[in-house]
This record gives C-alpha cells, sequence and structure tokens, in this order.
C-alpha cells in the first residue's frame, strides 16, 4: 500500500508516474520516472519485471515507450535510464538498456 500512496502523491505532485506492466491480467512488472526535475527538463526511469517474462522485449518496448513520452509529451530534455548496481552485471538489464536506443550515459536530445 505504501508504493501506491508514493505514486498517488507522484502523479499529484506533478513529478511523474509510474504504470503496472500486466499479462494475463496479473502484475508483471511496473516502469515510471524516478521524479521530474522541471528546471532542468530531465527525469530517469526505474523498471522491474518478473524473472517469469523476461527476454521477450517487454521491458524494452516499456522504456522506449516511457522515454520517447518523456521527451515528446513533456517536453523533457534528458531521460537517463538507473539501475540498481546490483542488475549492472545481468545480461538482461544491458540488454534493455541497449536496445532502447540510448546513448552511452542517457537518451537526451
Amino acid at each position: 500500500m505504501q508504493f501506491i500512496r508514493l505514486t498517488r502523491r507522484q502523479v499529484a505532485d506533478n513529478d511523474g508516474f509510474q504504470v503496472a506492466i500486466a499479462c494475463d491480467g496479473r502484475i508483471v512488472g511496473a516502469v515510471g520516472f524516478h521524479g521530474v526535475d522541471w528546471t532542468h527538463r530531465s527525469t530517469s526511469i526505474g523498471y522491474w519485471l518478473d524473472a517469469g517474462h523476461q527476454g521477450r522485449g517487454i521491458m524494452t518496448r516499456a522504456v522506449r515507450a516511457l522515454g520517447d513520452h518523456a521527451l515528446r509529451a513533456c517536453e523533457l530534455n534528458r531521460v537517463e535510464i538507473r539501475a540498481a548496481p546490483d542488475n549492472l552485471p545481468r545480461p538482461l538489464c544491458g540488454a534493455v538498456y541497449a536496445s532502447s536506443s540510448a546513448s552511452d550515459d542517457d537518451r537526451s536530445r
């Protein structure tokens, strides 16, 4: 319940949002903005996906869509993908980053 309260507050404060990824009526992941720096017009994306649904391109498509939304609809200038240090060596985490059309440091215009 705390996560739901925090995400509702995030939307109310115009500080980004989180969305669920559902498969067969069950939440299998989430993707969203950690927050939006409106002064510098930037944000970072965080995500998680159930192990049984990884390797199918689900998160790649979700991250790409969210990045495009940030740059186009929100008119942000910089979007970073943030990964927990424990996730960096994981091949699938890197695959999402690599296939999201991100540059070496971030995705920006």
